[in-house]
């Protein structure tokens, strides 16, 4: 819907101070923040792991906005997360 509006409709976008605070806030220092912490965790773990756990980003994204209203689970989304895990269970079974 946003990437229809934006499409079909001019954007106006209004430079407040608050706006540019909240761009460099969520963009700048949370990403940041969350880089370097993730950063310092991999080195604590071995390799293997942190891949493992890579993995299953794209499970806990999908369950995230499903709590939080923003998509829906359907049946592709549920086969494709039951692959992901199945996968995940392989790997660690044959390691």
């Amino acid at each position: 819907t946003f990437l229809f509006q934006v499409s079909t409709e001019s954007l106006t976008i209004f430079w407040s101070p608050n706006l540019i605070m909240t761009i460099l806030v969520t963009g700048l220092l949370a990403t940041v923040v969350c880089y370097i912490i993730m950063i310092w965790a991999q080195r604590l773990l071995p390799a293997n792991q942190i891949a493992l756990f890579c993995c299953l980003e794209p499970v806990f994204a999908t369950l995230y906005s499903y709590f939080f209203g923003t998509s829906l689970i359907t049946w592709g989304v549920i086969i494709g997360g039951g692959f992901i895990l199945l996968g995940l269970v392989v790997s660690v079974r044959s390691s």
